[in-house]
């Protein structure tokens, strides 16, 4: 791993755990993941590929405050952004960043600002589910570590301040059925099983209080129903429109940065995998808006 930014050499190195014997630990998330990858694979020919939108919130330490008490990095509060004290006293360190990103050989597609105080979001490039999720992590480690070399704290707590939450949306596409009509029908039964099952998987995607005080109604940003929609971000489910020959997109927005993404990740697949293989159907209708569509049920702790 190239040493970049940090004071010493540092590595990362994802791995499984096994059994004496050499079988899989069954309890392993990142082997559960893997194993579902391959199923999805050997039962319906489809691949599935995986990008992740890393949120993050800067933090600098306030002067005037004798303990550690964080402050936003700076109070800019709109999506992509480009004020003058941005570009003076945080696009140099996101810049850093992304050149630390691509020197251990991560691709940043985009960074821009999001919508809270010193939030910034990194988009990583799609790949297959395993690799995404290695990918994550030593993205996540990387970002919060050249901040904490500028004396910065980089965190991806879903509420670290009062306002606009912190999420890390995955990207999910499945390919590889026969024709374009098959793909389509399996994903659509992938998607309505998910989200038949969506508040129990917030269990695992969403797993503290916390979490959930970034949902709203009439934002924009997923909403407390259980739901779907094309080009809709106010849905939990958003799904991209789909171009001549191509794959349709699907956007899970109900995840952040407290859950274990091989976990979180394994119990959504696995969840699309017994919608396709019991022929599932669609029941929610495609909420374009808030009056177009059918949501059937709050996401919710209760």
């Amino acid at each position: 791993m190239h040493q970049g930014n940090l004071p010493a050499p540092a590595a990362t190195l994802m791995a499984r755990f096994e059994e004496q014997s050499g079988a899989v630990v069954g309890l392993c998330p990142r082997s559960l993941l893997s194993e579902t990858v391959v199923k999805l694979h050997d039962e319906f020919a489809l691949d599935c590929l995986v990008g992740f939108e890393i949120e993050v919130t800067f933090c600098r330490r306030n002067a005037q405050e004798s303990v550690n008490v964080y402050e936003p990095l700076h109070m800019n509060t709109a999506s992509s952004t480009f004020t003058d004290n941005q570009y003076t006293d945080s696009y140099p360190l996101m810049v850093k960043t992304v050149q630390a990103l691509r020197d251990i050989g991560i691709c940043v597609e985009q960074m821009h600002p999001e919508a809270g105080a010193g939030q910034y979001e990194f988009v990583l490039s799609p790949e297959p589910p395993v690799q995404a999720v290695d990918t994550l992590v030593q993205a996540r480690q990387c970002i919060q570590q050249i901040a904490a070399t500028h004396g910065l704290r980089a965190t991806c707590h879903p509420q670290p301040f009062t306002g606009i939450g912190t999420a890390c949306h995955a990207n999910i596409s499945l390919n590889g059925a026969r024709d374009a009509r098959s793909r389509e029908e399996k994903q659509m039964q992938f998607m309505a099983f998910v989200l038949s099952h969506l508040p129990g998987l917030c269990a695992f995607t969403m797993p503290e209080a916390a979490s959930y005080a970034r949902f709203a109604d009439d934002q924009w940003k997923p909403g407390a129903w259980v739901g779907w929609g094309t080009q809709n971000r106010k849905m939990p489910l958003r799904r991209t429109a789909t171009l001549e020959g191509l794959s349709a997109r699907w956007e899970m927005r109900c995840l952040d940065g407290f859950g274990n993404m091989y976990l979180c990740l394994y119990v959504i697949l696995r969840a699309g995998l017994q919608g396709i293989r019991k022929g599932k159907k669609m029941e929610i209708k495609d909420c374009q808006s808030m009056c177009n569509g059918i949501p059937v049920r709050r996401i919710s702790l209760t």
